[in-house]
Formats: structure tokens, C-alpha cells, sequence
């Protein structure tokens, strides 16, 4: 899993990605380089999520899918329903798998 969604009551509140537990963040929440890239309980969520996010709605066509992916250099993207709801997520992967036919 190189994606996880963020969700409170029901709407997308951020993304946490393999890249987002690899990005540094300059707080006091480190101390030094060895604690640089280890989870703790010192994080919450929110400290390393993603905001705001971008989403598409699940009738989107898939090449305007990969166009966001491609523009905004993300990997995923949560996919909506009318009222704003998650119902699943693309990612990269899955455009390459269409694209190959499996």
C-alpha cells in the first residue's frame, strides 16, 4: 500500500503516501538524523498527511485521470462520488495496468 486516504466524518481531509513518510519535515518533532525517517508515537496523521488533496469523481474519463497524475507529479488520486464521498482510489499503477490491458 503506497497510498492511504485520510477521512473524517466522511470527507477527505488528506493523503498519506509512501513519499510522505520519506519527506523530511523541518518541526521539533525530530531530533536528530537517526529519528529523521522513523515513525513514532510522536506523529499523529496529520502531521504527515497531505492537504488539501486532489480528488476526481468517479465518472471522469481515465486519460483525464493520468492527466492530473502527469501535471501535478502525484501518484493517486482519491476518486469521489457526487456528494464528495470517497468510493475508491487510482493510482499510477492502475493507468498502466489499463493501458497494457490487464
Amino acid at each position: 500500500i503506497r497510498h492511504l486516504v485520510v477521512v473524517r466524518n466522511e470527507r477527505i481531509v488528506g493523503i498519506v503516501t509512501d513519499r510522505d513518510l520519506r519527506r523530511p519535515k523541518v518541526s521539533d518533532v525530530f531530533k536528530s538524523w537517526e529519528e529523521l525517517y522513523r515513525i513514532s508515537d510522536d506523529f499523529q496523521v496529520e502531521d504527515i498527511m497531505s492537504s488539501p488533496v486532489t480528488t476526481i469523481p468517479g465518472e471522469a474519463d481515465i486519460k483525464e485521470a493520468a492527466k492530473i497524475l502527469v501535471q501535478k507529479r502525484i501518484g493517486a488520486l482519491p476518486v469521489t462520488d457526487a456528494a464528495g464521498k470517497l468510493t475508491g482510489i487510482i493510482t499510477d499503477l492502475d493507468l498502466l495496468r489499463a493501458l497494457i490491458g490487464c
